[in-house]
């Protein structure tokens, strides 16, 4: 047997995810560890993006 973390996505973060792909990923993953709620799914919970076309640190 083996555990997974499912953490499902608001729509603005799947479209964020699709856009920009594996960079996309890591970026989300990112910013879900720096909210604090990496492991958590709420039904009423600000998104991990401010729209899917925030601008990723760097520049990149």
């Amino acid at each position: 047997m083996k555990l997974v973390t499912v953490k499902a996505l608001l729509p603005s973060e799947l479209a964020y995810l699709l856009e920009h792909g594996a960079e996309g990923q890591v970026e989300l993953a990112r910013r879900f560890v720096e909210s604090g709620e990496e492991h958590l799914s709420r039904l009423r919970r600000k998104p991990g993006l401010r729209s899917a076309a925030t601008p990723r640190p760097g520049g990149r």
